[in-house]
C-alpha cells in the first residue's frame, strides 16, 4: 500500500479518475462531468478551511489569561457579597453558582476549539458525508448502493 501524505487529496485524486472512467465508461454524459469537476474542486477548497480551522489554536496566553480572569473574579466575589448585609449567608451558594457558571463556559470554550473528531460534541462529519454522497447520487441521477448496517448515529461507540 502507498503511503499517503495528505489523505484528502489522494481522495480527491481517485474521484478525478473514477469520474474519468465512468465518462469513458459512458455511463455519465459531459454535461455530469461538468457537473462533477467543480463539485470536487469545491471539496479541495471547504477541505484546506477545515484544515485551516483545525490549525488555527487558541494563544497559549489567550487561554491562561481567560482562566486567571475567572480564578480572581471568583476569588474576590465572596469579599464583595460578604460586607452587603442583604446577602450574608448567601454569598456562599451565590458564590459556587457563578463559580460553576464561569469555570463551565470556561471548559465549553476549551471543548469547540477543536471541532473535528470523534468525541460526542465534535462536528458529525460522518453523517455529512453520508449525506453529500446522497446528494451526489441524486444529482447525478445514479442509485445510491445500500450500506451494510450503517449507523446514522450523532456519537461513537468505544469498547
Amino acid at each position: 500500500m502507498e503511503s499517503i501524505a495528505h489523505v484528502p487529496n489522494k481522495i480527491v485524486r481517485d474521484l478525478y479518475a473514477r469520474t474519468e472512467q465512468l465518462y469513458q465508461a459512458g455511463l455519465i454524459d459531459g454535461f455530469q462531468l461538468g457537473l462533477i469537476k467543480p463539485e470536487t474542486q469545491s471539496f479541495l477548497d471547504i477541505q484546506g478551511a477545515c484544515e485551516r480551522i483545525k490549525a488555527t489554536l487558541i494563544p497559549f496566553a489567550h487561554n491562561f489569561f481567560i482562566k486567571l480572569s475567572v480564578l480572581a473574579y471568583i476569588a474576590i466575589m465572596p469579599f464583595v457579597l460578604v460586607p452587603d448585609e442583604a446577602f450574608g449567608f448567601l454569598a456562599i451558594p451565590i458564590t459556587i453558582f457563578v463559580a460553576y457558571a464561569l469555570v463551565g463556559i470556561e471548559y465549553i470554550s476549551v471543548e469547540i476549539e477543536e471541532p473535528f473528531g470523534l468525541d460526542c460534541n465534535d462536528l458529525p462529519t460522518h453523517n455529512l458525508a453520508l449525506q453529500i454522497e446522497a446528494n451526489v447520487h441524486e444529482l447525478l441521477e445514479v442509485p445510491l448502493k445500500a450500506r451494510e448496517q450503517e449507523q446514522k448515529a450523532d456519537y461513537v461507540v468505544i469498547n
